[in-house]
């Protein structure tokens, strides 16, 4: 199934709290040079807002990104997924929550 949103979807989705939150781990990361792939990753990321507030690394190859409105984790997870696949022998496992807020850690 596709879904197309437009603007007052979204808009909609921020009033109401919703949002997206994708969970990643950057495969064979050991195999291949951390510089390049690591670069790659955050290239990817740094276009949905700063971190560590929208999006973070840690345990060396795990990310978690916050995406207002769940309507954009799809597009975001093929986003970071394709850039990740133009790093040889590298790949990524994805997985996307959506929901409202029940919590924020200070960061």
């Amino acid at each position: 199934m596709i879904v197309f949103a437009n603007r007052n979807s979204i808009l909609q989705q921020k009033q109401n709290g919703m949002v997206g939150v994708i969970t990643g781990d950057v495969i064979r990361s050991r195999k291949a040079n951390t510089d390049v792939w690591l670069k790659k990753l955050k290239e990817q990321l740094s276009p949905f807002g700063k971190t560590p507030v929208f999006w973070e690394i840690y345990g060396g190859d795990t990310f978690q990104l916050r995406l207002e409105g769940s309507l954009m984790g799809l597009m975001a997870a093929i986003k970071i997924k394709a850039g990740l696949k133009t790093v040889k022998s590298v790949d990524v496992g994805i997985s996307i929550g959506i929901g409202d807020i029940s919590y924020e850690a200070k960061k």
